[in-house]
């Protein structure tokens, strides 16, 4: 899987963290970041997805078999 970013918006933002103190370690997709809390191991193997509503975005990652996947839709709250 293939995920691109603005590659001068997250050096910018690497750069803010910096300037405040602060050392980023990495850099992840905020979907798969929040399925590493909010689910477990074997729900991923058996399958299932996480569904992220932001203001602007909706986000879902799924996982099935230990292989995930994304897409994100132009639809957020502000729009429901």
């Amino acid at each position: 899987m293939i995920l691109t970013a603005n590659s001068l918006r997250v050096r910018n933002l690497t750069k803010a963290v910096h300037q405040a103190g602060y050392e980023v370690n990495s850099v992840a997709f905020c979907g798969y970041a929040a399925s590493d809390v909010a689910i477990d191991k074997e729900d991923k193997a058996l399958g299932c997805a996480l569904v992220d509503i932001g203001a602007n975005i909706t986000s879902v990652i799924f996982f099935k078999d230990g292989s995930w996947g994304m897409f994100s839709l132009s639809l957020g709250a502000e729009t429901m």
